[in-house]
C-alpha cells in the first residue's frame, strides 16, 4: 500500500441516504438519478422489471429541476413521464421506496430543455434496455470468479441471471438472451460451431463479456480482432536449476493490486468520481491497445503497481495496457476485462464496471455512426 493514499482517519461509518421527490408539480416532464449509486444497477433493473421506460444520458446536462439548475453528468437515468404505461401515481410510489432503499437522490425535471448540453429529446440521451444475462459454469469455469458474478448480480442488485453448465452449451437458445458472461476460466470445450454461434449473436446484437482468463478464449476467436501477449520468450536462456523456483515465481502474478486509469466519457467508466481506480490481477498476459482509439475505457497505469508483488520486467510490460475494452462488433458489443472485477464480492469499484458493460455496453457508438446533429 502507499502512505500518500491515506485519507482523513474514520470516526465513524455513516451509510448513505436517499432523497425522495418533493411534491408532485404539473410542470414536472421527467424524474432522474445519478448513476454513481452503488446500488443504481439496482434501482434501475427494478424500475425496467416493472415496465418502466428509462434513458441515459451520455453527455452531461445542466437542466431545470425543482431545486433549481442541476447537472446530470454522464449516465444519470433519466424517467420520462410521458409515454409511460405504468400509472403515475404507481411509478411515483415506487420511486419513493427505490430512493430510500438504494441511496439514490430522485431529482424532478421541470422542463426537457437544457441550460447547457442537450436536450432531454436528443439521441445522446438513449433508451435503457432490460437485460437479460446468460453465464457459463461447471467444468473449465472457476467457480470462485463465477460465484463472485453471481452474488453480485443476484444477491447484490437482485437482478436474475441464468446460469448453464458449459457442456450443456449447444441446447441453449442465445436468442432469448441479451449478455453472455464469461468468468475467469478455459472455454477449449467451445467448439467451432458453438463458437460461430457466439460470433453471429454478438453481430445480431448481443453483449459478450468475457473476464480474466476468459479473454484468452476470446481474443482467439476471428471475430475479436485483439490478441492477447503472454510475455513467453521463444528462445529462452540457460538458467541453472537451482533458481528454478526463485525465477520462476518472478515470473508470475500471484496476486496484485494494479493502479488503471479511467476514460470517465467511455459508457462502461460512467458513474466514476475519479480518473484512476485499483484492479485486482493475478496474471500476466497483456493486452494490446485496440485498433479503435475510443475502445478503452480503462488502461493500466505508467506505474500500476500499488501493493503485492509484481516483478519490473512485469510491470512494465502491463504499463499502458488494456484494463477493460469494449467495442462494438456488427449490432453488438464485446467487452473484455482482463481483471477479476467482483474479485471475492467485496471489490466495489471494479465491480461498477461490470454493471456498466451490462446496462451501457449496448449503448456503444461506431465512431461512423457519429453524425453533426447532436449539438
Amino acid at each position: 500500500w502507499r502512505k500518500d493514499w491515506l485519507g482523513e482517519r474514520l470516526q465513524k461509518l455513516v451509510p448513505p441516504t436517499g432523497r425522495a421527490l418533493p411534491e408532485k408539480a404539473d410542470s414536472d416532464v421527467a424524474y432522474a438519478f445519478s448513476w454513481d449509486s452503488f446500488y443504481a444497477p439496482r434501482a434501475a433493473h427494478q424500475l425496467l422489471r416493472e415496465g418502466v421506460n428509462l434513458r441515459a444520458n451520455t453527455k452531461p446536462i445542466t437542466i431545470k429541476t425543482s431545486s433549481g439548475a442541476r447537472e446530470l453528468a454522464r449516465g444519470s437515468v433519466v424517467i420520462p413521464l410521458g409515454g409511460q404505461t405504468v400509472p403515475l401515481d404507481r411509478l411515483r410510489a415506487m420511486l419513493q421506496e427505490i430512493a430510500a432503499r438504494d441511496a439514490i437522490e430522485l431529482l424532478s425535471i421541470r422542463s426537457g430543455y437544457a441550460d447547457a448540453g442537450s436536450d432531454l429529446g436528443s439521441p445522446s440521451v438513449k433508451p435503457l434496455t432490460q437485460p437479460t444475462v446468460l453465464m457459463l459454469i461447471g467444468s473449465g469455469v472457476d467457480s470462485t470468479s463465477a460465484g463472485e458474478i453471481w452474488h453480485l448480480l443476484d444477491f447484490r442488485m437482485h437482478m436474475p441471471l441464468v446460469m448453464v453448465p458449459l457442456g450443456s452449451f449447444a441446447d441453449v437458445n442465445l436468442d432469448a438472451y441479451s449478455h453472455l458472461v464469461l468468468p475467469d476460466g478455459r472455454y477449449r470445450a467451445l467448439n467451432d460451431e458453438q463458437s460461430k454461434r457466439i460470433a453471429d449473436w454478438v453481430k445480431a446484437g448481443g453483449t459478450l463479456i468475457a473476464l480474466d482468463g476468459a479473454v484468452r478464449w476470446a481474443t482467439q476467436q476471428e471475430f475479436v480482432a485483439n490478441k492477447l501477449q503472454n510475455g513467453e520468450s521463444k528462445n529462452p536462456e540457460r538458467v541453472p536449476y537451482a533458481s528454478m523456483e526463485e525465477t520462476e515465481a518472478e515470473k508470475r502474478i500471484a496476486g496484485a493490486i494494479l493502479t488503471a486509469s479511467l476514460d470517465r466519457t467511455h459508457p462502461l467508466a460512467f458513474g466514476f468520481s475519479r480518473d484512476t481506480l485499483p484492479l485486482f490481477r493475478t496474471h500476466t498476459d497483456v493486452l494490446p491497445p485496440l485498433k479503435s482509439p475510443y475502445a478503452t475505457p480503462a488502461v493500466f497505469s505508467a506505474e500500476p503497481v500499488a501493493a503485492g508483488f509484481v516483478s519490473t520486467e512485469n510491470s512494465e510490460r502491463l504499463a499502458g495496457s488494456v484494463a477493460l475494452a469494449a467495442e462494438r462488433i456488427g449490432d453488438g458489443s464485446v467487452v473484455l476485462a482482463t481483471t477479476s472485477l467482483a474479485f471475492r464480492a467485496s471489490w466495489f469499484g471494479s465491480s461498477k464496471l461490470l454493471m456498466n458493460a451490462i446496462f451501457f455496453a449496448p449503448l456503444l457508438d461506431r465512431p461512423s455512426d457519429l453524425g453533426a446533429g447532436d449539438e
